[in-house]
């Protein structure tokens, strides 16, 4: 077991970091961080411009090694390549039942330089793991079989080598009757390492310790079909299990501690994040309260987001980060948890070790789904709430 325990001081994450685009930042221990800058502008746009291929509506994007843009869409259920140019590539996977093809919403993901997996979201499609060569197209469909007759088993990312990240049962669970509101419920979760059959023909599962990976709260739905209903606390403290490469990473948000498993399930790394927790403040959380409601689509949300800051359901301290991103080599980047966001969104670098090596500023309104070794990749929405794909350069800090 390799050990890295991270001096518990904090980030300088103050104004001067959010004027800041390059340099070093300091915290109070002395530990220097490297503000890697983004271009002013994005390099790359890839959006609405007439064509079927770009007419975007619920996506999700990665961008390969050699600048290709591989793009999934979750309502048109595509899987489409573009050059780095931005234009159009050909299809990768589409909707259908068959070996090659997507059957529902799904989650993709580009672990290694060559390998696209997409991952089935149950229960509008099956939890199966299906493998594409950017090259070569399908390679193979994996269903997540437990082997000894044991619970059912939901994919959740591909770690190579035949190794899996799967989760125990089929992702949700029901709840027959909800506490009075305002109540908290956890939902636990337990993950695993699947190795599928080898030479000798059997697979084999290892467990890993089970983890509280967020809370609901309930409350009242005035009108509604049901007088009390529930939804996720997004200003609760979580735990968010992340693989990147053949690293399964897991981070509480509330402590700050990361632990970090190989294929094999043995802790590898252990560390904590040097941030320091901070308080809800009372007037942030009331223009936060007033922010939610001011956007919320129907009666229900604005029901649960005038429940949602209720001091009763929060925690003692604001979580420390709301994302978790696998990054390159088999490491990690965080984004500082922001009660109102708006500013530009603070993410924190770090890596194989546990350590924090590098922050960045990402603009705001860019939802960010991939970092690389010199660029961020994220979905921007116009006024028409239209997305499209945006890549920004970022300096490596070298």
């Amino acid at each position: 077991m390799r050990a890295c325990h991270s001096a518990a001081v904090m980030l300088v994450i103050a104004c001067v970091l959010i004027s800041c685009s390059s340099g070093e930042v300091e915290s109070d221990a002395g530990i220097a961080v490297p503000v890697l800058a983004l271009s002013a502008e994005p390099i790359f746009v890839l959006g609405e411009d007439g064509t079927p291929e770009k007419m975007f509506s619920s996506v999700v994007a990665r961008r390969t090694a050699s600048g290709e843009v591989v793009v999934g869409d979750m309502a048109s259920v595509t899987v489409t390549s573009f050059l780095p140019d931005g234009s159009f590539s050909g299809i990768i996977a589409g909707k259908g039942t068959g070996p090659g093809e997507v059957e529902g919403r799904f989650i993709m993901e580009l672990p290694f330089t060559d390998t696209l997996v997409t991952v089935g979201i149950p229960p509008g499609s099956p939890p199966d793991v299906s493998l594409f060569s950017l090259t070569d197209g399908f390679v193979e469909r994996v269903r997540m079989h437990a082997p000894n007759g044991q619970p059912p088993l939901t994919g959740a990312a591909y770690l190579g080598l035949g190794n899996f990240l799967v989760e125990r049962g089929l992702g949700f669970t029901p709840i027959s009757t909800l506490p009075d509101p305002p109540a908290l419920i956890p939902d636990s979760a337990t993950y695993g390492i699947l190795r599928t059959a080898g030479k000798d023909g059997e697979a084999s599962l290892v467990w890993l310790p089970a983890v509280q990976r967020f809370s609901l709260f309930t409350y009242h739905w005035p009108g509604g079909v049901v007088p009390v209903t529930m939804s996720l606390h997004a200003a609760g403290h979580r735990t968010y299990v992340v693989a990147s490469g053949s690293i399964v990473w897991v981070v509480e948000s509330g402590s700050g501690s990361l632990s970090a498993y190989d294929t094999d399930g043995e802790s590898v790394v252990t560390s904590t994040l040097p941030l320091v927790p901070r308080p809800f403040d009372p007037a942030a959380l009331v223009r936060a309260r007033e922010a939610a409601v001011s956007r919320a689509a129907s009666a229900r949300d604005s029901s649960g987001a005038m429940a949602m800051y209720d001091k009763a359901i929060l925690p003692p301290s604001m979580p420390l980060v709301s994302e978790v991103h696998s990054g390159p080599d088999n490491g990690l980047w965080l984004r500082v948890f922001e009660l109102e966001p708006g500013n530009p969104q603070h993410f924190i670098g770090v890596n194989s070790a546990g350590e924090v090596f590098a922050q960045a500023m990402v603009p705001a309104g860019l939802a960010v789904q991939q970092f690389g070794p010199d660029y961020v990749l994220g979905v921007m929405k116009d006024e028409r709430d239209v997305p499209s794909v945006v890549v920004y350069s970022m300096a490596t800090g070298q």
